[in-house]
């Protein structure tokens, strides 16, 4: 009796040990398919959140491309234009592509120097000078209308033709 009793105190102690590992191997494996579940939606997550950047940064860069340095055309207006010369309006229109400056100019000679710049400027063409510009000798009311290059204006290199 003390042998059976015996034999199946040592079949249970293997079959508990047997359920212990088993038990042991399931939480493991269940610890580790929670951890590589977190990491996919993690993954999931972070792939979401690049599309996002990726639309983003496809909209700044359309953006960026449609983007005209506007300042370009006033910096270099300012350093062909005489000191007697007063603008009252500039006008741009991108859409129309359409440049328009009116003011007063003080002399004739300054109004004239100021349409032969701008006859050299790479981001206009088709300059109209009225002849009413230069009728008279002094203290000048004047338009000058022309046609924008906005690619030239966009590539931020405006130079004299």
């Amino acid at each position: 009796m003390k042998s059976i009793n015996s034999v199946i105190i040592f079949f249970v102690l293997i079959i508990s040990l047997m359920l212990l590992t088993l038990k042991y191997t399931i939480n493991n494996y269940y610890q580790t398919e929670l951890i590589n579940n977190n990491l996919t939606k993690k993954v999931i997550e972070n792939n979401i959140d690049n599309k996002n950047f990726s639309a983003q940064f496809d909209n700044i860069s359309k953006i960026q491309e449609e983007f005209t340095p506007w300042s370009v055309i006033f910096k270099t207006l300012s350093l062909n234009i005489k000191d007697d010369i007063t603008a009252s309006i500039i006008h741009l229109d991108r859409n129309k592509k359409e440049f328009t400056i009116s003011g007063r100019a003080g002399k004739r000679e300054s109004l004239l120097e100021m349409k032969k710049s701008l006859d050299n400027f790479d981001f206009l063409t088709n300059i109209d000078f009225p002849l009413k510009n230069i009728l008279e000798k002094e203290n000048i009311d004047f338009e000058i209308k022309a046609d924008l290059i906005v690619e030239n204006i966009r590539n931020n290199t405006p130079t004299e033709k």
